[in-house]
């Protein structure tokens, strides 16, 4: 055990020193307590937007290595350099991200499946390896008991898991550069999709934001589907973006297709949802 912490963790350009995985260990332990209290006690959702970002300020403070200080795009050829919005910006794809996951979390299996696709894709990038394996292990054990209700993620685990990816994303994008800007953009997009309709659709009914309803795109197609059509209709959907840049290699089609056809579905289950209650 001692040895793979040696060489897997320490020795790793993602962990250079005992500092950087305090650093993360730390950031970790404090997400995943702020999701433990939200759960007991439903924390306000400023409060949480607040503490969220405080954390984050010091993680990414602490560890500059975590810090997006350019936006590399293989599409246009182009680096666009941060500058002096790099702490701004940074945390506000944290704050994006953590969010729009903990959105997933609404049946058994979503969010802990598509965490699972983005460790395939890790595994495949060759990213962690054994850290990789260790968690794809562990959540396919996660997700047996999960899909017979006997265990469940929480905010505490859809926060942890959120920072985690965010976190691994960005130290395999700013270290090794094993991902562009747009697979980050697109594997994390439907997400992304899903919490700007939702955030926008509540401003406009006059809730906060980060407030929970019944708006999801899951309960949307739970109100036409079975649990388990839902499931794997949502699971297609969070994939497809980043399966179809793969497959065409060219970021604007997969990104202008994949946006109309999460479009036209939303529409049509919030069409049959409306027409049904």
């Amino acid at each position: 055990m001692l040895n793979f912490f040696n060489t897997e963790i320490l020795n790793h350009n993602y962990f250079k020193n005992i500092e950087s995985f305090i650093s993360f260990f730390i950031g970790a332990f404090f997400i995943y307590l702020l999701g433990f209290f939200d759960d007991k006690y439903k924390l306000k959702a400023n409060s949480k937007l607040f503490i969220t970002t405080v954390i984050l300020f010091l993680a990414v403070y602490l560890d500059q290595d975590i810090l997006l200080k350019n936006l590399n795009f293989n599409s246009i050829n182009y680096n666009f350099s941060l500058l002096k919005f790099s702490y701004f910006f940074t945390i506000f794809c944290f704050l994006l991200f953590i969010n729009a996951f903990n959105m997933l979390d609404g049946i058994n299996g979503q969010a802990s499946t598509y965490f699972l696709f983005i460790l395939l894709i890790f595994l495949i990038k060759g990213i962690l390896l054994f850290l990789t394996l260790a968690f794809i292990i562990v959540t396919a054990f996660f997700l047996f008991y999960n899909f017979k209700s006997k265990i469940f993620l929480g905010d505490s685990g859809s926060l942890l898991l959120a920072y985690i990816i965010g976190y691994i994303f960005i130290k395999s994008y700013n270290l090794e550069n094993k991902f562009f800007t747009e697979e980050i953009f697109l594997i994390m997009s439907v997400p992304g999709y899903e919490l700007l309709r939702l955030a926008v659709t509540r401003l406009l009914n006059k809730k906060h934001p980060f407030n929970a309803d019944n708006l999801h795109l899951h309960h949307l197609i739970l109100k036409k589907f079975i649990f388990f059509k839902t499931f794997f209709m949502i699971q297609f959907i969070l994939i497809l973006p980043y399966t179809m840049y793969v497959l065409l290699n060219n970021f604007l089609i997969s990104f202008l297709l994949n946006l109309i056809f999460y479009s036209l579905v939303v529409r049509y289950f919030y069409n049959k949802s409306s027409k049904k209650y």
